[in-house]
This record gives C-alpha cells, structure tokens and sequence, in this order.
C-alpha cells in the first residue's frame, strides 16, 4: 500500500512539472503580472509572447511604451532547487543586441544579472531620452560581469562601457574618440549604486569625470572637457557654449538630479 502512495505522490509531481514546463508563455505572463513589483508592471510590456514559460519569446519589449526589440529567453529549472529563479535572456533590434543571465531570489530579497553583454549603436539609447537635443554616433558595447538590483532599483554593478568611435555632431560636432566608463559599487557608507570613472583615448577633446548613480534616483555627474593641440579652431571656439574656461585650461561640467 504504502508502494502504491508512494508512486502516486511521484507521478501527480510529474504530472504537477509537466504542465508548468509546457505552460505557455503567455498565459503565464497574464498571469504574473498583477504579482509584478508596481512600478515594474508599470513601465514593463511585452507582445507577441510565444512558446513555454521555459523557452520563448516576445516579439517586442516595450519599457514605457518605447519599443526595444524582440526578447528571448530560456530558464535554468536546476536552479529552483536552490531557492532561486534564472534564465538567459537575449534582446535584439535591428544590428544591435544585448544578453545576460538573470537570477531572482523566490523570496524577493534581491535580483542580480550577470555576464551582461552589448553591442549596439548609441543612437538606439538616444531612443530613450527623446528630450536630449543630441545627435551622437558610435557603438556602444557593453562587458558588465555583475549587476545587482532591489525591487527594480539599481543597487550595484560593475564592469566597463565602451562608446567607441564616439562622435557629437548636434550642438557641437566633435570627434570624441573611444570612451570608456569603467563602474563599481558605490563604497560610501548607507548608499547603493554606482560609481564610474569616465576617460578616453584619441579624439578632439580629452575627456576625464566621474558618475554616480544612486539606488534612490540621484546622480551626480562631473567631466571636464580639455582641448588638445590638435583641438581645430571652430571647435575650440564651440566649447564656450558648455560653460566658463576654468584656470587650469579646462571645462568643467556637473550636473545633479534624481531621475524616477
């Protein structure tokens, strides 16, 4: 009798596991959404959702009702066993892509992506502040091996974004050369976020600064622009326009907000 309890215990499991690995997508979307944290369901779409919760696809990732590409996506099951949720994810749109892995505690206390990979042309994040009187070229490519976040807020990360062949032709146009912003976690007792240390190699202009980006929205961002000695005269007689020259030769640049 007992024998029998037993095989039946192992076959409802089964059965239990068979319907949750052929569940389709997107009734589980539906279904997840009114458990999504608030401001994440807010700002978060997706359409086109096809295949299983353990393998598909969205046609289109919206993130406040701008589009960024198709997402896929397949789950590591092992990883439910140790109380966690992960899966590899890959985003692409037109030439550009980005891919991580993402593992979610089940009980809430905290996100984390890693190996994050990207490359892409910079005009695709201009796509995400509309307001930015800007017009950039270059590509983007992105190598950060960790990123830990809380309840969608950014609380760390570290690794190095690379702007190559970056380039500003609206309002100035300038040859930027290659920019790197190498980040870490913030070290400051009581804060979460992100600091970064901004430099660059070739170019028009020499480039040095530091960002920061805390958990609660704030950043704080200060660069100073140099010209070089090849810096061409028009250009020089540009960067008026970014403010007063300092003594040292330099431009200096802050600015500070919170961003929600």
């Amino acid at each position: 009798m007992k024998r029998w309890v037993g095989w039946l215990v192992l076959l409802g499991f089964a059965y239990a596991l068979g319907l949750l690995i052929w569940l389709p997508a997107e009734s589980a979307y539906r279904y997840a959404r009114p458990y999504i944290e608030p401001e994440i369901e807010r700002r978060l779409d997706l359409q086109g959702v096809d295949g299983t919760v353990w393998q598909g696809s969205a046609a289109q990732l919206y993130w406040d009702e701008m589009a960024l590409g198709r997402l896929s996506w397949e789950v590591a099951p092992l990883q439910l066993l140790g109380g966690s949720a992960a899966l590899q994810w890959l985003l692409q749109q037109g030439d550009g892509h980005l891919k991580g892995v993402a593992t979610a505690a089940l009980d809430r206390s905290g996100e984390t992506v890693e190996m994050v990979e990207g490359d892409f042309g910079v005009g695709q994040i201009l796509q995400l502040f509309p307001f930015l009187p800007l017009v950039l070229e270059g590509r983007v490519v992105l190598d950060l091996p960790r990123i830990t976040l809380s309840g969608g807020k950014l609380t760390g990360a570290e690794g190095v974004v690379q702007w190559r062949q970056a380039a500003l032709t609206v309002p100035l146009k300038a040859a930027l050369g290659d920019l790197q912003l190498r980040l870490e976690p913030l070290t400051t007792e009581g804060r979460e976020g992100v600091e970064g240390m901004l430099s660059n190699e070739g170019g028009e202009l020499q480039l040095a600064g530091s960002v920061t980006f805390e958990s609660s929205g704030r950043y704080l961002t200060q660069i100073t622009v140099e010209p070089r000695s090849t810096t061409p005269e028009q250009l020089r007689n540009s960067l008026g326009l970014l403010g007063r020259r300092g003594q040292d030769g330099k431009y200096h640049i802050r600015r500070s907000g919170v961003i929600r």
